[in-house]
């Protein structure tokens, strides 16, 4: 039986030992140098998270290097995100120089999006374990097939696929690493097409209350609000953990960089029971789990719902 591990988004540096004895195998987090800021601002951000007052992002080699260290301690790995839809053809060389300097600290994991970068990198022959961002849009056989020739290890799958359309790819290349959503932010937009900005000064779309109109929709009376809290609130794929294991998923993703510790750690300590009771049935793991309490939030909802 496949063995999933769980990566953990990480906002502050204190909060890695608390995911770890959670069960987190892994670690992501942003690195935004002043350097950068100064020539740049955050508007041309280095990740999707172009937040600065809320410590959502480490801004210091020495903070990098006690991030190695802290990692190795837990007894996890830690990767961070340059994850940004696209980046200036100026910018390129500069953050490649910035990849040398992470991989002399023994930091050689790096979530990655835009195509040029990647190109980038394989063309000046910069060594690095390479996480395909879900914001890549990574949708299709054919789509891995390109990314695949541009030396990724690992392809986080977007948001809007099924566990059968994981599958499909996966068959096409099943020495990769693959990894999919399982806990909190499903936004209804998909990272690949969102335009949004996540910064202090502008609300991000996808916290804006909002009505589904359209064809197939009934617009509800009030605004729809998106969920804050509450176990799987925001998006839940526990249910769907046997689907995604049969599909050769190896990774699983909770998201919430930035969101309160205790949540953080309760997801991933959930997310640890689930796959500890292994290909148990969806009603088992709702009623183990959550005592038949479903949020309904599903990443990824049964055929036929």
């Amino acid at each position: 039986m496949l063995d999933m591990k769980i990566t953990a988004g990480l906002g502050a540096l204190e909060n890695l030992p608390r995911l770890a004895a959670a069960g987190a195998d892994e670690v992501f987090c942003g690195y935004v140098p002043v350097s950068w800021l100064e020539r740049y601002g955050n508007f041309t951000p280095l990740n999707r998270r172009e937040v600065l007052l809320q410590g959502l992002q480490i801004d210091s080699m020495s903070d990098l290097k006690l991030l190695r260290r802290m990692a190795e301690d837990c007894g996890v790995s830690a990767a961070l995100t340059f994850n940004a839809l696209y980046y200036l053809p100026e910018q390129l060389p500069l953050i490649c120089d910035l990849f040398v300097e992470l991989k002399q600290l023994g930091l050689n994991r790096w979530i990655l999006a835009d195509p040029a970068l990647l190109l980038h990198l394989k063309q000046n022959r910069i060594g690095g374990h390479i996480h395909l961002s879900g914001e890549a849009g990574c949708f299709s056989p054919n789509a891995l097939a390109f990314f695949r020739r541009l030396g990724i290890e690992r392809c986080i799958f977007p948001r809007k696929m099924t566990p059968e359309e994981m599958a499909a790819c996966i068959s096409t290349a099943p020495e990769l690493e693959y990894e999919a959503f399982a806990l909190n932010e499903n936004c209804h937009f998909s990272g690949a097409h969102c335009l949004s900005l996540h910064c202090d000064e502008l609300e991000a779309l996808c916290r804006v209350p909002y009505r589904a109109v359209g064809p197939d929709c009934t617009a509800p009376d009030e605004p729809t609000f998106p969920a804050e809290d509450g176990f799987g609130a925001s998006g839940c794929g526990l249910c769907a953990l046997p689907r995604l294991r049969r599909a050769g998923v190896t990774h699983l993703k909770v998201v919430g960089r930035g969101s309160h510790i205790d949540w953080i750690e309760r997801d991933v300590r959930m997310l640890r029971r689930a796959l500890d009771m292994g290909d148990a049935a969806p009603e088992e793991l709702r009623r183990e789990l959550l005592h038949d309490h479903c949020s309904g939030a599903c990443y990824y909802p049964a055929p036929g719902c």
